[in-house]
């Protein structure tokens, strides 16, 4: 609300304002009487009928405001309500200064909540007993219990046999070893698998560690090195796949398990029918000659690379 000029708070009878009227009238009339004797006698006319238009004009008002007095109760309504309307403005911006006051005056009244009880807990126990768990391991780590390697290495062996029974391996996977609870499934002259088990349970996912294919292998390398030249040799070492071509592979034939019902023959199918699917053959010969390792090597290193980088886009 504006800060506007409070109305006054007046009211007159009626009977005082024609009493009032009245003698504004007899004043007026008795200067003018006492005027007139001095004027001429075309000089009085206008006096007298300046005296009659304003009397006439204060009369017409009088009775003007007579008239509009039989509404009296309402307008005593109204001023009442302007009354207690200003008397609750003035209340609350009374309100707004105090609290404003006193919003100022507790910043500095009020006392500090010291923690008691964490105060208590370190001075007489020496430790904050409250600590949420979560924080105290990460600070102090569990010590884990002593575990039986050796136990535990058998029984992994043994869950990796049951599901190597249990699994269909393809006829292609020559040499399959089991140690250390880690098995090594080889596909004679072209690659093998580090596999490993995730769990006990009877669905868990098996776990890719590592993969290797003939051209990086040092025995194989050895092997073939007698039917080749120094220059074929060269050839086929900076053709071989290098560890970051096995880790997108590793990681390719991971995703290709864990979605197979046959783990074994997807992880196979992976490295060998793809691989050898526009280059007429990537395998390691047996007894190879010095041209056919140079062809072979230079057909994987590419089929290999192409590959990659297809199912890395897709």
């Amino acid at each position: 609300m504006g800060d506007f000029p409070p109305p006054e708070r007046t009211s007159v009878k009626a009977s005082e304002l024609v009493h009032r009227a009245v003698d504004k009238s007899y004043e007026d009339f008795r200067t003018l009487i006492h005027q007139l004797p001095t004027m001429r006698e075309e000089e009085r006319r206008e006096p007298l009928l300046a005296h009659l238009q304003s009397s006439r004009k204060r009369f017409a008002q009088l009775l003007a405001v007579l008239k509009w007095s039989v509404q009296s109760p309402l307008l005593q309504q109204c001023d009442t309500l302007l009354q207690q309307t200003e008397t609750y403005r003035n209340n609350v911006n009374e309100t707004n200064d105090r609290l404003f006051f006193m919003h100022a005056d507790l910043n500095r009244a009020k006392e500090r909540r010291y923690d008691l009880s964490t105060a208590a807990d370190v001075l007489y126990g020496g430790s904050y007993l409250r600590l949420p768990t979560i924080i105290k391991n990460a600070m102090f780590p569990r010590e884990l219990p002593e575990v039986d390697t050796e136990q535990a290495a058998t029984e992994v062996a043994d869950i990796i046999r049951f599901r190597l029974i249990e699994a269909d391996i393809p006829e292609q996977f020559s040499n399959i070893k089991l140690e250390g609870g880690f098995v090594t499934c080889q596909a004679e002259g072209e690659f093998e698998i580090v596999l490993t088990i995730q769990g006990k349970e009877k669905d868990a996912k098996w776990r890719v560690i590592s993969v290797n294919t003939a051209l990086t292998d040092a025995q194989a390398f050895e092997d073939h090195s007698q039917a080749a030249s120094t220059s074929a040799l060269r050839i086929i070492r900076s053709n071989a796949p290098n560890a970051a071509h096995y880790n997108h592979l590793k990681n390719l034939v991971q995703r290709a398990m864990n979605k197979s019902e046959k783990p074994f023959v997807d992880a196979f199918m992976n490295h060998s029918v793809k691989m050898q699917s526009s280059s007429g053959g990537v395998r390691v010969p047996s007894c190879p000659s010095e041209k056919g390792i140079v062809v072979d090597c230079q057909n994987f290193a590419e089929k290999l690379r192409s590959t990659l980088s297809e199912m890395a886009s897709a």
